[in-house]
């Protein structure tokens, strides 16, 4: 099953790998790579990029091939490394090498055979990798030395029992380089008296305006330049943030306060729109506090196409609130610690069960481990476990099931579960065709996104259309976004036509950022089309003559808290009535209706966990039983060696 950073993956790799067909007129006699070829469990790519490397050495051997691929598997999958000495590797091949999407059932014997041999043969493998291929670096005390060490020639770097490609070598240790730089300077430049902090949050404890993990976390912050807070659904993390930005700020001098700049940012635009409101809340009355917008990593750090090669970018922030860092991946994570000056405050909030970056790494799971882990003399992590928010409960309670992995537990709580509940399972059983099913989803749905005959009031229009959504894991397929939402946008066009109303609403998702229309990745919006602009056959219209879409304003007294922007004006955007697990992120529906089909345990319980997750209200999950105890059982954590290599050990 290729998810999306696999997709990337092989996009970039196409452009720099020659096609199959050039290297395969060559290829040396490799019978176990071979059978897995065949069974597609093993992809193209990543065999043509074993011989690409294998190409300059002497001497070769099919378990140095297999090793090249295991590397190369486990890079598209988004883990940093692979660790692999004389007793085990990780991740595992069977983690790793996956059979095709539309597979179903046990392995053949003979790829039953080839996995267990491959094992065998990769580490066998790695102790005989050719020099000309391998760069080793030493195990070192002095950890500033080890992560400025020049960039390597070589296409694979070992560190201890660790194997990366080159470029991920590189990232991690750039990440924790400015990591290191950062915990050095335990306390920031903008001095607050601690007595003076402590008596302000023992205050708000004391009106039960604050838990006592909370209180924690607003103390750390104002008083050390790194805070991590962490939390599920409802346990206030973006309140805790608020609070602390507003103590901070009320301690400050007046000549302080002259100098003092805050900034906030999320990796996309939906996340840092949510993210702007949150803290506008937070913060209002409070006398002073400076008028700030979130901004899109991308545009804090002017990440772009057109992006020059100058000077690094040192951001003027004194202190940089960043939301849902479970999103950011190593690449960005290490752009960002090297942004952030000496001594100013950086504060990160996420949610580290959710689902890993969609590019490779899970930095923020892997610093929350690293720093509870490690003997420190203050607690950079405050993991927040109090639900706050009634109707959440039992949705709470079945999202820490499933990241514990108790699945019988899981099934127990669906089975026991009542009408008034808020939580459902709903067999999709995999017995009915899948057009079938197909009706079935579209006779549900119909009724939950509403047809709209009056635009007298936007604003409770895009109130309407948030309150419901489809997720799945998958985007292509029978139950994939892309066949979903083409299905809701044809059944829509036909109940307009047969309303006779005179424009569809249908709800769009923006996929690329537009900064003069402030339009961001993952925003959602509504498209407004007239009538005469519809299509009879056809998904898409070349006419969009007269189409609008509405979208909520950054600040809700602005223009009656709508934007209203030309369709012809618009970025790239898709049909949002179903939304991939990934693109979700960031945002929350009052009811929630996750599919699992087939395919979706490859992608883990953090799938499960990040979708269960997005529902306020009420949640549905249609799936078989199977397949749901398979998608609890799976872990798709990412492999790094930022644990073992990082700060303090």
């Amino acid at each position: 099953m290729l998810g999306l950073a696999q997709k990337l993956f092989l996009d970039k790799a196409a452009t720099v790998i020659s096609p199959w067909k050039e290297i395969k007129q060559n290829k040396p006699p490799w019978p176990l790579l071979e059978i897995m070829l065949q069974a597609k469990w093993l992809g193209y790519v990543d065999l043509a990029l074993a011989q690409r490397l294998l190409q300059p050495c002497p001497q070769t051997t099919e378990g140095m091939a297999a090793f090249l691929c295991h590397l190369s598997m486990a890079a598209r999958q988004g883990h940093l490394c692979v660790t692999i000495n004389t007793e085990n590797i990780y991740p595992t091949v069977d983690s790793i090498w996956l059979p095709p999407a539309d597979y179903s059932g046990e392995p053949l014997p003979e790829v039953s055979h080839a996995l267990h041999e491959l094992s065998q043969m990769i580490r066998r493998a790695a102790e005989t990798l050719p020099a000309i291929l391998l760069h080793e670096v030493s195990l070192v005390a002095d950890k500033e030395a080890l992560y400025s060490h020049p960039i390597p020639s070589s296409p694979i770097c070992k560190n201890g029992h660790r194997y990366y490609l080159q470029r991920f070598w590189v990232l991690e240790s750039h990440f924790l380089k400015h990591l290191l730089r950062i915990s050095q300077y335990t306390l920031p430049t903008l001095a607050l008296d601690q007595s003076t902090i402590q008596s302000k949050v023992s205050i708000l404890l004391e009106h039960k305006q604050l838990l006592e993990d909370q209180g924690s976390a607003v103390i750390h912050g104002c008083l050390h330049t790194l805070t991590l807070i962490t939390g599920g659904p409802g346990t206030g993390k973006t309140h805790t943030a608020g609070v602390l930005l507003r103590v901070l700020w009320e301690g400050l001098t007046s000549e302080q306060r002259q100098g003092c700049r805050i900034g906030l940012a999320a990796p996309t635009g939906k996340a840092a729109a949510n993210l702007e409101g949150s803290i506008c809340r937070a913060l209002q009355g409070v006398e002073g506090f400076p008028a700030t917008s979130a901004k899109t990593l991308h545009s804090l750090l002017g990440i772009g196409k057109n992006q020059s090669q100058g000077p690094a970018l040192v951001l003027p922030y004194d202190v940089l609130l960043v939301d849902e860092s479970s999103m950011i991946d190593v690449d960005m994570m290490g752009k960002l610690l090297a942004a952030v000056k000496p001594g100013s405050r950086l504060i990160m909030l996420g949610d580290r069960f959710q689902l890993p970056p969609v590019e490779a790494g899970s930095l923020f799971a892997d610093l929350i481990t690293l720093f509870q882990k490690n003997s420190l003399d203050y607690h950079v992590v405050t993991e927040l476990k109090v639900c706050l928010r009634a109707e959440l409960r039992s949705i709470v309670d079945l999202a820490s099931l499933i990241k514990s992995g108790q699945e019988s537990e899981v099934q127990a709580l669906f089975k026991n579960s009542t009408k008034d509940s808020g939580i459902a399972f709903i067999p999709f059983e995999l017995a009915g065709s899948n057009k079938e099913q197909q009706r079935r989803l579209l006779a549900y749905g119909s009724d939950k996104f509403p047809c709209i005959d009056s635009l007298a009031h936007p604003l409770a229009i895009l109130k309407e259309f948030a309150r419901f959504r489809i997720l799945t894991p998958l985007r292509k397929g029978p139950f994939g976004v892309e066949v979903l939402n083409a299905l809701f946008l044809q059944m829509a066009i036909r109940k307009t036509r047969q309303r006779q109303l005179a424009f569809l609403v249908a709800p769009i998702m923006i996929v690329q950022n537009d900064h003069r229309q402030e339009l961001f990745n993952g925003e959602v919006g509504l498209l407004v089309r007239p009538i005469s602009s519809l299509p009879r056959n056809a998904e898409h219209s070349s006419s969009m003559s007269g189409s609008y879409a509405l979208f909520a304003a950054r600040m809700p007294e602005e223009a009656g808290g709508i934007r209203n922007i030309p369709a012809l004006m618009l970025p790239k955007y898709e049909y949002a009535y179903c939304l991939s697990v990934h693109k979700s992120q960031g945002s929350e529906f009052d009811h929630v209706l996750m599919l699992l089909p087939e395919g979706s345990e490859h992608f883990g319980r953090e799938v499960l966990y990040t979708g269960v997750t997005r529902a306020r209200k009420a949640l549905e999950i249609w799936s078989t039983n199977e397949i749901l105890s398979r998608t609890i059982a799976q872990i798709s954590q990412r492999h790094s060696g930022v644990i073992e290599r990082g700060i303090n050990n």
